[in-house]
């Protein structure tokens, strides 16, 4: 369901008004489907000495709020509540890892036997108290190379958060060997480098707080 345009985005709703029982995996699709004609419109763009443009994706389900919403003047059907304004968030996360489509650990959880993702951190996003563990959907599986990547990018997130810095680097480095572009990697390789020169505090456990 198309609910609404926000300036340059769309918000889009799965699973209501009628219920669909793998409405999560459905919008998952939607996002994966939305960059392979991205990738298509990006060459042509570039064939044509065009431009080019990219695009960031928020996906989060939960319990919200659903219904014609609004006064008895104006109102809309739609969604409100908490985990409405974390799919927001994590949309806007994509511009610091430079991925394309973030979810959240309960969408994760939901499709990680048929779609292929990886953990991009544990955050504390604005508004929360509450750090949260996500996630980039990076593709649908089958593709040897990148299952690779995702499996080294996995250990790299673990040598990092054990404080073993120089071997996380090369985990990273490994990734970018078999996935040039992985502008993740090279977030997780000049935070280790800041780390060997100015260590963390004892009590830090791999939480990264955004402000903004």
């Amino acid at each position: 369901y198309l609910d609404k345009y926000i300036g340059d985005a769309i918000m889009a709703i799965y699973g209501a008004p009628l219920m669909q029982e793998d409405h999560i995996k459905k919008a998952c699709l939607t996002a994966i489907e939305m960059m392979e004609k991205l990738n298509v419109m990006k060459q042509e763009w570039r064939e044509k000495g065009l431009p080019s443009l990219n695009i960031g994706i928020g996906i989060n389900t939960g319990n919200m709020v659903i219904g014609n919403i609004g006064s008895e003047q104006k109102y809309e059907y739609t969604v409100i509540g908490d985990n409405v304004n974390l799919a927001s968030r994590l949309e806007d996360l994509n511009k610091l890892y430079g991925t394309n489509i973030i979810i959240s650990q309960s969408v994760q959880q939901e499709i990680k036997a048929e779609l292929l993702c990886r953990e991009l951190d544990i955050a504390q996003v604005k508004g929360k108290t509450k750090p949260k563990t996500i996630y980039e959907l990076v593709a649908r599986k089958g593709n040897a190379q990148l299952e690779e990547a995702v499996e080294s990018f996995q250990k790299g997130i673990k040598y990092y958060r054990e404080r073993r810095w120089e071997e996380a680097i090369k985990m990273f480095n490994a990734v970018i060997d078999l996935k040039p572009e992985d502008s993740p990697s090279r977030l997780y390789i000049q935070r280790s480098r800041q780390f060997i020169t100015s260590p963390p505090s004892d009590d830090w456990h791999g939480i990264f707080i955004i402000n903004h």
